[in-house]
């Protein structure tokens, strides 16, 4: 779990590399806020699959182990830096307080995760198998309240990229494994109740069905369904 080096400058465009033997790397997320590069996937060396380094000097800081060991395939850090979401081969999306690398929140899903986004409010999208999945939130607690399945019953689909729209708030876009790029109005999230006592049964998870896939429209100009 050594550092990665730091290139002379002279050699640029590449100034700095990771020694990657061992970790497979699935995925590597950055935040200015405190410096900060966060590198997932599979350890080659017996650590644990989530690491996080200073972005300056490639010291390694903490390292976290994610679903007992699973992979990770997807790393997202909120607008504000707070919490780094975490999507891998294990059926659940995991929260961190990202500077004090504790986890936060765990949300269990069906299956594997293979793309993370938050939106400028720090709603959070994912991209798993057949499904598109959006979570608010509350302080540290993150709930699902839209699904939408993009798979017909007998056909498997991976949501391989999903990033919400820059300039348009509750505009969602998702890559697929078919071939395809679907866009989806989202609705806003709504008010969560204060987080509940452990003696309180959690609420079970909303779907809202007040949402519809995104369809052609002059305002935006794009198609619901776009083959590639």
């Amino acid at each position: 779990m050594a550092s990665y080096s730091t290139i002379p400058k002279e050699t640029e465009p590449l100034v700095a590399k990771k020694q990657s033997n061992k970790m497979w790397i699935g995925a590597v997320a950055a935040i200015c806020l405190f410096s900060a590069l966060v590198v997932g996937g599979v350890p080659n060396d017996g650590g644990n699959s989530l690491r996080f380094y200073d972005a300056e000097s490639g010291q390694l800081l903490h390292d976290i182990i994610f679903a007992d060991g699973s992979a990770v395939n997807t790393i997202a850090f909120s607008p504000d830096g707070k919490h780094l979401a975490v999507g891998g081969e294990s059926p659940e999306i995991v929260v961190i307080d990202a500077q004090r690398y504790f986890i936060v929140d765990k949300e269990a899903q069906d299956l594997s995760t293979f793309s993370l986004d938050f939106d400028a409010d720090s709603t959070l999208a994912a991209g798993t198998v057949d499904s598109v999945l959006v979570y608010g939130h509350s302080d540290n607690e993150y709930e699902k309240y839209f699904e939408q399945e993009i798979a017909d019953p007998d056909y498997t689909v991976r949501v391989n990229k999903i990033v919400w729209s820059p300039t348009e708030a509750g505009l969602l876009f998702a890559g697929s494994s078919d071939g395809h790029v679907r866009a989806f109005r989202v609705p806003s999230p709504p008010t969560m109740a204060p987080t509940l006592t452990p003696e309180t049964p959690s609420p079970t998870h909303h779907e809202s069905d007040a949402a519809t896939p995104f369809a052609a429209s002059a305002a935006v100009g794009l198609l619901a369904l776009v083959a590639f």
